[in-house]
């Protein structure tokens, strides 16, 4: 389509008065004509624009935790490690950290080590790490005023930027490797750090793996949604809950699939606990991972 003036349709306010009073509709009519071919050529030349356009990456930006936000992780962490010492001993299991940072850039690595800082440090069984967390956490001070900064960046900043990033991205894998070994093969106990391991399936004949579930609280008032990862040779998965320490003798049971709704007569506001287990096709039940607690929601 040739391309059309925009000041081709453009008409002075005399203009505009003069044939109005001489109720002249030609001019109007050319003028419209005008308009509306225009406005087709504009319509076109927007959507060969937009589709000239590249998909933009989403841009990760690091920010400070809040004093607020850093007390509410600790206060999670100490509650699921509560629970999870009133279940019976967890089986002995490898554990290898595998915290997937290796292609983080700045912005993503301070986004994912500020909360697991908070969580390391509330356990008490890592305070010994070695590196100890409060080394990475010195790392993350110098790498955070420089990860957010984009194209202008100075050379020698972005020089800094990268060795910093090599250092805490090596010194915070080994804190965690140092944290793997002081759970002395609680696998749910490390895992309330919130980093993830290396898994290994389960062999046919072989006991299953424990399931790593989370809570839901949002399903409506008395009412738990429980889900967990998929266990490699398991028929189904049985959830189990009830107050206090875990006892399966007295404990509720349901059976389902890896999502599961649990309405039982529940009291809003009451703390209970929870556990969820595979089982194969003969009914045989595998590890138990950890228990977790929450309050019933009243809405």
């Amino acid at each position: 389509m040739k391309k059309m003036n925009e000041k081709t349709i453009e008409f002075s306010e005399a203009e505009r008065l003069y044939w109005k009073r001489k109720n002249c509709k030609s001019l109007m009519q050319e003028e419209k004509h005008r308009e509306d071919n225009y406005f087709v050529y504009i319509t076109i030349l927007s959507i060969q624009e937009e589709g000239k356009k590249k998909v933009k990456k989403d841009v990760v930006v690091a920010k400070l935790l809040t004093v607020k936000e850093k007390a509410a992780i600790t206060a999670a962490t100490k509650r699921e490690r509560k629970a999870l010492y009133a279940g019976p001993p967890p089986p002995y299991e490898i554990i290898t950290p595998a915290p997937g940072m290796s292609n983080l850039n700045a912005a993503e690595l301070c986004k994912m080590t500020a909360p697991l800082f908070i969580t390391i440090g509330a356990i008490p069984e890592f305070i010994a790490a070695n590196p100890p967390v409060s080394d990475c956490s010195d790392l993350y001070d110098m790498l955070f005023p420089l990860s957010n900064i984009g194209r202008k960046i100075s050379d020698s900043d972005k020089k800094k930027r990268d060795i910093l990033v090599r250092q805490l991205r090596n010194k915070f894998l080994s804190c965690l490797k140092s944290c793997a070994l002081l759970a002395d093969g609680n696998m749910a106990l490390y895992l309330l750090i919130g980093s993830p391991v290396k898994r290994k399936g389960t062999r046919s004949g072989k006991d299953l793996k424990a399931c790593v579930f989370k809570l839901h609280q949002k399903s409506g008032r008395g009412k738990i949604k429980i889900t967990c990862d998929d266990v490699v040779g398991a028929k189904g998965y049985i959830v189990r809950w009830g107050k206090g320490d875990y006892d399966p003798t007295t404990w509720s049971t349901q059976s389902g699939g890896a999502t599961q709704i649990i309405s039982s007569n529940f009291l809003p506001g009451d703390y209970v606990n929870f556990v969820m287990i595979a089982f194969k096709g003969d009914g045989s039940e595998g590890d138990i991972a950890n228990i977790q607690g929450c309050n019933i929601p009243f809405a």
